[in-house]
């Protein structure tokens, strides 16, 4: 379920205040709202319902069941749902949507320096390395993201990426009352393309990454850009700054050109010696990289604890966010040095007392972020690499064969696996995993459903020079099968593999292979 809003209660009129309305509005102007829903079930004595329609069911078909329920009125397309004085007819209700979850929450995005970051891979380190910066200048901070809401100084459970608008402005407004300055948001290409963030002013935003995902739901790959372009080209305000990691190629060209018709601060991030900021004589190691940091605003030697060329890349356009938002660049550098990664994103996995293998678990979900980290990993491996990786079901079925091939191709052993199968039989997932890998590689590729299995066996079969990458899930601490959801962690999987590792050789029963 999306949620609601807990606002400040308000005049209906006031909430309605920028939604066009077909018919003038017949209900008393002054009844109270004090909350917007999405969800029928949630709608009751000051809720105002609006109809969205979701990508799987339509809220129009649950308008009469809201109104049952003690709803004050239910915003609606013109001509969907039976006359009534508390049914009001809208053009739009997806945007109105946005527009009374950000007035019942008396407009909290305008009163915050706001960021935004998008992008196909790095949106979670860029925002979380952006917030940390923040912190580091002295400012309280609202982050919303794929791990989770921080909301200054307490972190909430986050079911999407970007919130849907009555969420994303309660959790704005709750920053506000903890005397929040700054907000960090990753924005989705889901979230632009239904314009949840229609009422938020961003001051700065950004473009960390772009590749093949999502396309169950864009259908092609422009129109997937052309919705991640939209934050540069209609949600920033006159005059920010735009941010892009030239690692993106064209997509990093053309968002900082969308850019530009709103302000002449479009500014590339990255290694190329053009970059506005960026990163020279740098040096990758297995625990942090080094560099110096280059920009508009000054230069200065620094170390970030992230591995890999693309953790240089999202620190920078993290840097970018940070001087956007007007932070000073003497602490903006100062603070890369103390930036860690968030949960799941090449998290090394350890047991005391048991040396090795190397393990980490990470989000990598598309065929360029298995690449990169790949990429990342690879120059700093004793021994050898073992990927377990899987697909998700229900998803872009077109990147399965391109995620098994390059994983083959960049690994030792790949353990083909289960991610989150969803409704899809795991067993047809993996062939066509299995079938983008080139023929001289597939007596490396070991198939196992049963992710947990896969897991186990990938660290018992390495040796403590090799390093085991554990792909698709992160920070994810459950799995879709069919209908149910279980349990799930890939630290605690490792950590449990680690630990029997230990076990086997306290009792002399054998040594990994």
């Amino acid at each position: 379920m999306v949620g609601h809003v807990h606002g400040h209660v308000a005049a209906l009129a006031k909430v309605l205040l920028g939604v066009p309305l077909e018919a003038p509005l017949a209900l008393d102007p002054g009844t109270s709202v004090d909350r917007v829903v999405v969800d029928s079930r949630e709608a009751g004595p000051g809720a105002l319902f609006v109809a969205r329609r979701g990508v799987h069911d339509d809220g129009h078909r649950f308008v009469e069941a809201a109104l049952a329920a003690g709803a004050v009125a239910a915003l609606v397309a013109p001509g969907r749902v039976a006359r009534d004085l508390r049914v009001l007819e809208t053009p739009d209700p997806e945007g109105a949507l946005a527009t009374v979850a950000a007035n019942v929450c008396e407009r909290p995005a305008e009163a915050l320096r706001i960021a935004g970051v998008t992008g196909t891979n790095g949106k979670t380190t860029v925002a979380h390395v952006c917030g940390q910066l923040l912190q580091a200048c002295g400012e309280r901070i609202v982050r919303l993201g794929t791990c989770g809401d921080l909301v200054v100084d307490e972190v909430l459970p986050a079911s999407f990426t970007t919130p849907f608008p009555p969420v994303l402005h309660e959790r704005l407004r709750a920053g506000l009352e903890r005397k929040a300055t700054c907000a960090v948001l990753e924005v989705s290409s889901h979230a632009l393309d239904q314009r949840r963030v229609a009422e938020v002013p961003f001051a700065a935003v950004a473009l960390s990454n772009f590749g093949r995902d999502h396309l169950d739901y864009h259908g092609d790959e422009a129109s997937y850009l052309a919705a991640k372009l939209r934050l540069a080209g209609e949600h920033l305000v006159p005059g920010g700054l735009a941010v892009a990691a030239t690692s993106a190629g064209e997509a990093a060209r053309r968002f900082l050109e969308a850019a530009r018709g709103r302000t002449d601060r479009a500014w590339t991030c990255g290694t190329l010696p053009g970059a506005t900021i960026r990163a020279e004589d740098v040096r990758y190691g297995p625990d942090g990289t080094s560099w110096t940091l280059v920009t508009p605003m000054g230069r200065r030697p620094v170390r970030a604890g992230l591995v890999g060329p693309y953790n240089v890349d999202n620190v920078l356009v993290a840097v970018g966010l940070a001087l956007g938002l007007g932070m000073p660049f003497s602490k903006v550098a100062a603070a890369v040095e103390r930036v860690t990664a968030p949960p799941g994103r090449l998290e090394r996995v350890q047991v005391p007392g048991v040396a090795g293998p190397r393990v980490y678990v990470d989000y990598a979900h598309t065929p360029d972020a298995v690449a990169r980290v790949l990429g990342a990993v690879r120059p700093h491996v004793a021994g050898r690499l073992f990927v377990v990786l899987g697909c998700g079901g229900d998803r872009d079925a077109g990147k399965r064969p391109v995620m098994g091939q390059v994983a083959a191709e960049g690994a030792d052993r790949l353990y083909a696996t289960s991610d989150n199968p969803r409704t899809e039989d795991p067993e047809r997932i993996l062939d066509a995993m299995v079938a983008g890998v080139s023929p001289h590689r597939r007596a490396a590729v070991v198939r196992r459903v049963d992710r947990g299995r896969a897991i186990a066996e990938a660290i018992a079969d390495a040796n403590e020079e090799d390093t085991v990458l554990v792909l698709g899930k992160g920070h994810e601490t459950t799995q879709d099968l069919g209908d149910r959801v279980v349990p799930f962690d890939d630290r605690e999987h490792a950590r449990a593999a680690l630990a029997r590792r230990s076990a086997h050789a306290t009792s002399g029963t054998g040594e990994p292979r």
